[in-house]
């Protein structure tokens, strides 16, 4: 009975697990791919968030360099980065004094608008540009990858040419009479066209980012008391037209910051003062104390002397 019990025992541990069915592996796969996209949707959307709180409530921005990395990933993608979005972006990288990714950004941008400048740079160069045009996210499944390549290599496919529009080269090669150069270099190359509207992206980004930075990335509430006066001083003047009613304002307001000056230095004495006070306190308990300890002194010092006299 014991040896057909190992036996039995024996059996079920070598028993081969169930192999999952291709159904079964396709649905997994489908709820992986659900996961990612989800996660993906999830960070453009804190993206937008990110760049339309700093165009709208800077006060309350703070930098993150992780969302900024996705803006500049994906930010020739349209339908990644809307037209809306796309406009805070410039600006706000307009705004950004990194030499690395303002120069960074630029290279990229050239690539993209002349591709014969990617063909005759490295294989990194072109890498690059296909990065930069959102062929090699970091989100994309290998079967979206492979799709995509598919499409990509149909549309490389040189269709039949109208004969009446093609004509000789001097090598004995046809080409026609209204092809781009930069058309041309992406055929044979291998790298892909882009649209107008992207290359007006491209556009937009050297042109900002070739320009000095307009400040640093601050919030406004950052500005000092006196500048929010000035520039508030500043505008009633535009918008009054200098006539009287401006001058009578500013005399109003001259007393009013005089009054505020006034309470600013009391309370900066006041503070002073009580800095004083408690500095004298605290020197006077330390006096006591040491007065304290030279009568336990005295005191030690007396019995000592008396015991000493009772001994002879």
């Amino acid at each position: 009975m014991a040896k057909d019990a190992e036996d039995t025992k024996t059996a079920t541990e070598t028993k081969p697990t169930k192999r999952k069915t291709a159904a079964e592996i396709r649905q997994a796969q489908r709820e992986k791919q659900k996961q990612e996209r989800s996660g993906f949707d999830q960070t453009r959307n804190n993206a937008h968030s990110y760049l339309k709180q700093w165009a709208e409530d800077r006060d309350n921005w703070k930098f993150n360099s992780a969302k900024q990395r996705w803006i500049v990933q994906h930010i020739y993608i349209d339908s990644f980065v809307p037209a809306d979005i796309f406009d805070i972006a410039v600006d706000y990288l307009a705004h950004s004094k990194g030499d690395a990714l303002r120069t960074s950004m630029i290279d990229d941008a050239k690539l993209i608008i002349d591709p014969m400048l990617a063909n005759n740079s490295s294989d990194a160069a072109k890498s690059r540009r296909s990065r930069a045009l959102g062929m090699l996210p970091s989100h994309v499944t290998k079967g979206e990858a492979k799709a995509n390549k598919k499409v990509r290599a149909q549309a490389q496919t040189p269709k039949l040419a109208d004969p009446s529009t093609n004509a000789k080269t001097d090598d004995g090669k046809e080409s026609k009479e209204d092809e781009d150069p930069a058309q041309a270099a992406d055929q044979e190359s291998g790298t892909v066209d882009v649209s107008e509207s992207t290359c007006q992206r491209a556009k937009r980004i050297i042109k900002a980012l070739s320009e000095q930075p307009k400040q640093e990335y601050e919030p406004r509430n950052s500005m000092s008391e006196n500048d929010k006066r000035k520039r508030k001083d500043d505008d009633s003047d535009d918008s009054d037209d200098g006539d009287d009613s401006d001058e009578s304002s500013s005399e109003e307001e001259t007393p009013k910051k005089k009054s505020k000056k006034e309470r600013k230095d009391k309370e900066r004495r006041l503070k002073k003062e009580e800095k004083a006070k408690k500095k004298a306190e605290k020197a006077a308990k330390k006096e006591r104390k040491k007065e304290r300890k030279a009568k336990r002194e005295e005191k030690t010092k007396a019995k000592r002397e008396k015991k000493a006299d009772r001994n002879h």
